[in-house]
């Protein structure tokens, strides 16, 4: 068996097809190795610096800092298990092994520029008018001549922002926590997603900022449903002190959670349906018949589906995944009938589905 190729007689130097990567680092790189060419083929300028920030992008950070976005591109954008890629950090890394300015910025923006096509290439479909609409936000960022590491080119909100704002709304396990947990697995349990970990219970800044609290009866609370946020308030009323039992709503601060995760309208996020008349049921990430409901509606053989959750059957493959399902499109809906309304986001956002779930349930046990 013949001994790796290292870096220096790998071919890379004159790879415009980045077949270096299955030999050097890995088969698993396939998809990654495949979007490089794809992009690279479409420029014409300055082929070798490009050639060369794509290789450090992918082994200085991909493979050491985002392992897991390896075989599933998705997890670049997601993150997993509390790590997600942002410019700050491949900045840091560029900077550690690159001196001159000029190369600092080209290895940062040539990588967003790739990682731009990558979101219109794969993460991305075309709305009513033809027109491609994004899935997912790039975590990375450009920047200027000059170098002013604050300024962002793009987005209005920088992608750090959106990542801190998500963590105060809904914080996930740390390292060490996730340590923990891992700790504690059963022998044939699997650590899960840091999400998986986490409960509208956490959600403990919405609970103190807001006042989406109602008064509900003692019965109504459940002590041991982690997603059933609850407080008793001791008031006078018609000259007698009672106690009063809440419940805190989380459907405002899932309006927000939803709008940091996705590009929606705050209008399309008011209008989404949980789908509890839909024929098929998204549980546990599985598709069910919806027997749960006796308004459901539909048949196995002629499913209706207007909720969030949508059953998407691939050809190909012959299974189903779970995109999402938005009902409206602003002025894309004009002079169409309900039916024909809204469009399908074919992104199985696992994080984004658990926490709709949630709230779906939260719904139909304490709102009913």
């Amino acid at each position: 068996m013949l001994p790796p190729k290292s870096k220096k007689n790998d071919g890379r130097t004159s790879d415009l097809a980045f077949l270096w990567m299955l030999t050097t680092l890995g088969a698993e790189w396939r998809q990654w190795q495949e979007l490089a060419a794809k992009w690279m083929a479409t420029q014409t300028l300055g082929i070798s610096d490009k050639r060369e920030a794509l290789g450090r992008f992918f082994e200085s950070y991909i493979a050491e800092y985002a392992p897991y976005a390896i075989s599933d591109l998705s997890l670049f954008f997601k993150g997993y298990q509390g790590h997600k890629c942002s410019s700050e950090e491949f900045e840091q890394i560029i900077r550690s092994t690159v001196a001159a300015s000029a190369n600092i910025q080209k290895g940062m923006n040539y990588a967003y520029e790739f990682i731009d096509f990558v979101v219109k290439d794969v993460f991305s479909e075309k709305d009513n008018y033809g027109n491609l609409v994004p899935l997912v936000l790039n975590p990375l960022r450009k920047i200027k001549k000059g170098y002013v590491a604050t300024e962002t080119v793009r987005n209005p909100l920088p992608y750090r922002y959106i990542q801190n704002l998500r963590q105060i709304l809904c914080p996930l396990p740390d390292k060490t926590e996730l340590t923990i947990i891992g700790q504690n697995l059963k022998q044939e349990e699997k650590l899960l997603p840091a999400w998986h970990y986490r409960h509208f219970k956490y959600w403990v800044w919405a609970q103190h900022a807001g006042s989406d609290w109602f008064e509900v009866g003692p019965e109504l609370i459940d002590k041991n449903d982690p997603d059933c946020v609850w407080r008793t308030r001791e008031v006078t009323r018609k000259g007698k002190k009672i106690t009063l039992y809440q419940i805190w709503s989380p459907v405002k601060a899932m309006m927000i959670f939803i709008k940091l995760h996705l590009p929606l309208r705050s209008s399309q996020v008011r209008m989404l349906d949980s789908g509890e008349a839909d024929t098929w049921r998204y549980e546990n990430g599985r598709w069910i018949l919806n027997t749960r409901h006796d308004f459901a509606l539909g048949s196995a053989k002629r499913p209706f589906g207007k909720g969030i959750f949508r059953r998407i059957y691939d050809t190909m493959t012959g299974l189903y995944s779970t995109g999402l399902y938005i009902n409206t499109n602003k002025t894309a809906d004009q002079n169409k009938n309900e039916l024909e309304r809204g469009y399908i986001i074919p992104w199985q956002n696992e994080e984004v589905l658990y926490w709709l779930e949630k709230l779906r349930n939260w719904q139909e046990k304490y709102n009913p």
